[in-house]
């Protein structure tokens, strides 16, 4: 057989074999065992650990209809439910699904005609338990985007959780507050000289801090201070109160707790947050910046900052934000 004969073969032989297989570029296989194990209510309840199920109103007319499932184990501190939904079809899915990612619902796909939606961490716990399922949020699993994980690179393994990293410059919105890494101007601190003039730098280190009182306080020898801008926001429609950051964590994986004292001091007095009450609950709308202070072996390779739980001597973080 000639040479493009057999190019043209192997083509056509492909070709025939997706097509026998049922194939498609835009349709990813289903396993027969997938398909009946997630086909009623009630397998999907025994499967993930409900306590109960009910019933739930459809929230659109894309889902046959949803129920609320009390799971018996969570991994979110104020979780503990997801909604279970079918489907009539993977199109009524698909759609019913894009809309709720666009209002930064999360979902945990485990058959064309099936999905759960709940805590973000909740999902993830659910997915490494059954082995199974595609989970989709405001940024995709296979995306860089926050609450996903950049190729080559592996999320904080914290006492059995996980923390799910954030890349630089990107937002993460969790129960209604939205944070972000912000830029800091390092030659407006107490104690700093007035070198780079209206420059803004991810972060800043300092070897001494002035606080309100004009005290100064100096890191201890070998040591320096790790300062660091968030933009705090709250999205939600009801006054909340800011969920407190966590520790600092190195490249090598060592964490520096927060200097609570001294982060206090630096965010009430940062521009802008004169009329901020921090101490109580902020109305939806409302934004702040939050400047963090962690003291830290000099020269030391900062690579994010925990965020997220709303106890950190109990519950695990829920987001590793990148510093630098």
């Amino acid at each position: 057989m000639p040479p493009r004969h057999r190019k043209m073969f192997a083509v056509i032989t492909v070709l025939l074999l997706l097509a026998g297989a049922g194939c498609s570029p835009d349709k990813p296989p289903q396993s027969a065992a997938s398909a009946s194990l997630y086909d009623t209510f009630e397998k999907i309840g025994d499967a993930i650990g409900c306590l109960s199920m009910s019933n739930a109103e459809a929230e659109t007319t894309d889902i046959k209809e949803n129920k609320y499932c009390a799971l018996e184990k969570s991994a979110a501190p104020e979780g503990g439910t997801v909604t279970v939904y079918e489907y009539a079809d993977k199109t009524h899915q698909d759609k019913s699904v894009r809309a709720g990612v666009i209002q930064e619902q999360s979902f945990l796909l485990l058959s064309e005609t099936w999905s759960l939606s709940g805590d973000v961490r909740d999902l993830r716990r659910i997915k490494a338990q059954l082995g199974d399922g595609e989970l989709r949020s405001a940024a995709p699993e296979k995306s860089t985007g926050p609450g996903t994980v950049a190729p080559g690179e592996e999320e904080e393994s914290l006492d059995g959780y996980s923390a799910v990293p954030v890349q630089l410059g990107e937002s993460v919105t969790l129960n209604g507050e939205k944070v972000q890494v912000g830029k800091i101007f390092c030659n407006t601190l107490p104690g700093e000289n007035q070198q780079n003039q209206n420059k803004q730098f991810n972060s800043c280190r300092t070897s001494r801090l002035i606080d309100s009182y004009g005290d100064t306080t100096k890191a201890t020898r070998g040591d320096e201070f790790f300062l660091v801008a968030f933009r705090w926001k709250n999205v939600s429609k009801g006054p909340i109160e800011a969920t407190p950051f966590g520790t600092l964590i190195t490249k090598d994986g060592t964490e520096y707790g927060l200097d609570t004292e001294q982060s206090t001091t630096l965010t009430s007095t940062a521009r802008g947050n004169a009329d901020i009450d921090m101490n109580g609950a902020i109305n939806p709308g409302k934004s702040h910046r939050i400047l963090l202070a962690y003291t830290i072996p000099k020269g030391t390779k900062v690579k994010a900052i925990h965020w997220g739980a709303e106890d950190y001597t109990d519950e695990p973080p829920a987001y590793a934000l990148a510093v630098k």
